[in-house]
């Protein structure tokens, strides 16, 4: 059992409570014996506010992607240099952008990324390998296998279908501070150029370069803009290899203090000065 002598954290997945209790699947009691506790989620703010809201406040912090959380976190690990593609070639690659998502999201979301992706496709080619806005006559070859025995096996063959075309349109379904997913990762691992929606200061924290990654915010949202400039990008070699040219030297430090401190460093910190806190103010009071 905990003690004071002996510093103890309970993690709780909020998403969990939903088999556990009612709507709106608030727990309302703590169930491991620990000092702190606290909840933990990877998932936006915006889809899923009103169980965050009465959730937060029956532990003593949380940590999910905002950085406005008691441990800030990110959905990306940190890098991984035995996971890269090779850099395509540029003459080999399609004149045109892959978009990949599963799951359409009724209502757009904030982000209005299917709207967006339907402009930008008025301008400039898009291939949409996943389920939404499928496109029904892409290139023999391009699509992504399904088949693959491990999830990164999965991820892997993900890669390998952006990796045929000079663009990937990493679109976030939710425009919030830090909440920045693997879609952008996911085309930097492949070797090729992401097209950015979502919050541009946090991805730019966590690049690997300040010009690796275009960013619908630089555009205004204007799609037939940000079309022109792709089909640019697709005619000149030299101002699309800029884009690339952080791969030559990279070695996987970033100075982003979300990777280099891993997460779990960050939780036993957040003990250690929450304790630390506590008996400040214990001492203070007497």
């Amino acid at each position: 059992y905990a003690s004071e002598d002996t510093l103890t954290l309970a993690m709780y997945n909020i998403h969990t409570w939903k088999t556990l209790s009612n709507p709106p699947y608030s727990p309302n009691k703590r169930l491991l014996p620990a000092l702190y506790s606290l909840a933990e989620s990877e998932e936006s703010h915006h889809r899923f506010g009103r169980l965050f809201s009465t959730s937060f406040p029956h532990f003593d912090g949380n940590s999910t992607t905002n950085p406005l959380s008691s441990v800030p976190r990110t959905y990306f690990r940190g890098w991984n240099m035995s996971d890269f593609l090779p850099t395509p070639d540029f003459h080999t690659l399609i004149n045109g952008s892959t978009f990949i998502a599963s799951t359409c999201h009724a209502g757009d979301g904030n982000n209005k990324r299917m709207h967006h992706v339907r402009q930008l496709m008025e301008h400039f080619r898009v291939d949409n390998l996943g389920k939404c806005l499928h496109t029904k006559h892409i290139p023999e070859g391009i699509a992504i296998q399904t088949g693959g025995s491990t999830e990164m096996e999965r991820l892997r063959f993900k890669r390998e279908a952006m990796a045929k075309y000079k663009f990937y349109l990493a679109f976030e379904n939710t425009n919030e501070r830090g909440y920045v997913t693997e879609k952008v990762f996911d085309a930097l691992y492949a070797g090729v150029v992401p097209v950015y929606l979502g919050s541009k200061v946090d991805c730019q924290a966590l690049m690997p370069s300040a010009h690796s990654v275009i960013y619908v915010d630089d555009f205004d949202h204007d799609m037939s803009r940000l079309g022109e400039y792709l089909t640019y990008l697709t005619r000149n070699q030299t101002a699309y290899e800029a884009y690339r040219e952080w791969r030559h030297d990279f070695d996987g430090h970033a100075d982003s203090p979300l990777l280099t401190e891993s997460w779990p460093c960050r939780l036993c910190n957040w003990v250690a000065q929450t304790h630390s806190n506590g008996r400040r103010n214990r001492i203070e009071k007497l």
